[in-house]
């Protein structure tokens, strides 16, 4: 992760192509982000950072409005009726999270429909897959490709 010179006070994103200031949340989500592409896989096109649920792709038709919340970071895949659809919603606390942050992403999650959602803290890592009647517990974020795979073989499918 590159921090800037000389005050170390910003942190560049390579998903948002930008230097963000550097808050403890902001290094979490940063270093969350460098092992999704470059160890597991997460192609960088198909992951959106601190976006409002009005710029997800596949809200795009609601006509009703939409909170005003912005998700950490968001993961797609392809989708048959949008092009692209929610495969992994994630929220980044700096510490240990409890119950309000599963209750945050939970919340973003019932628009977003997501196959499953995590929640990233500096030493701690937690991802359930959440379709009905189905779970998949994960203490560690598998690499793209074993989650789609998951996707295809356990029907977790998007209800979009």
């Amino acid at each position: 992760m590159a921090l800037s010179s000389p005050n170390r006070r910003l942190v560049f994103d390579e998903v948002r192509s930008s230097w963000v200031v550097a808050s403890k949340e902001e290094i979490v989500r940063q270093n969350l982000l460098q092992k999704m592409v470059k160890v597991l896989g997460y192609p960088k096109h198909l992951i959106g950072v601190e976006k409002s649920l009005s710029e997800m792709p596949h809200l795009q038709e609601i006509k009703t409005a939409l909170p005003s919340r912005r998700v950490d970071v968001t993961c797609f895949m392809k989708g048959a009726k949008h092009f692209l659809v929610p495969l992994l919603a994630i929220e980044c606390k700096h510490l240990c999270p409890g119950m309000p942050a599963f209750e945050q992403i939970l919340g973003y999650n019932h628009y977003l429909q997501a196959p499953f959602i995590g929640i990233a803290a500096e030493d701690t890592f937690f991802l359930q897959g959440v379709q009905k009647g189905k779970e998949k517990m994960f203490s560690e974020l598998p690499p793209y490709e074993t989650l789609l795979q998951y996707v295809k073989d356990d029907n977790f499918t998007p209800s979009s």
